[in-house]
């Protein structure tokens, strides 16, 4: 069934597939956006917007070491995180993509 269509927000007159090729060849791009006109042929149309959002690792931040996790005095502004504490050689594409769930991996080396 016939709902709706997508295009380019940035320039409608761009097929959506030119965006997808797009985002796929920028690697520093972290999300997709796409519109959407909901309504097909004569129907009264509204639009919307598609954002999708990609877990992967900007091109910028590949090869970046591991930086430890947050503390307490640092999200309330008491101090200031130091990139050089960085421990072990780590990247953050060694990861995979992963939550971590404690500080092991911030930590090893």
């Amino acid at each position: 069934e016939k709902v709706a269509s997508f295009y380019d927000p940035d320039d409608p007159r761009h097929d959506w597939k030119e965006v997808l090729q797009a985002f796929a060849a920028d690697g520093s791009k972290s999300f997709l956006h796409l519109g959407v006109h909901y309504g097909w042929q004569g129907e009264t149309r509204a639009q919307g917007h598609l954002v999708v959002l990609k877990n992967r690792v900007p091109s910028v931040m590949r090869g970046a070491k591991v930086q430890p996790l947050l503390t307490e005095e640092e999200i309330v502004g008491d101090i200031q995180q130091n990139p050089s504490l960085a421990k072990g050689n780590l990247c953050t594409t060694d990861l995979g993509g992963f939550v971590c769930c404690c500080d092991g991996c911030h930590a090893c080396t």
